[in-house]
């Protein structure tokens, strides 16, 4: 059986890497959206390419954590350490 600190740095491992993800999303995603207010919003020609990689960018960040939450529910339930057994 692991030991509680083995659990730990596991979800502590997993959390950092979806932050990690997500920051490195919304380094993308806010100059996007920044340039789309600055631009004139609507009003300019590259207004659906910049809304696009907004969006992009969201689905990215959402799926990570949907990932980081069904990591932390295969922790929760031992998974990974039933399957060190074999």
């Amino acid at each position: 059986m692991p030991s509680s600190t083995d659990s730990r740095r596991r979800r502590r491992a997993a959390v950092l890497a979806a932050l990690g993800a997500v920051t490195a999303t919304a380094a993308l995603v806010l100059p996007a959206l920044w340039s789309f207010g600055a631009a004139g919003g609507w009003h300019t020609p590259a207004a659906w390419t910049m809304a696009l990689v907004a969006l992009l960018g969201l689905a990215v960040a959402a799926g990570v954590l949907a990932a980081l939450g069904q990591r932390l529910k295969e922790l929760k339930g031992g998974e990974e350490d039933d399957a060190r057994q074999y």
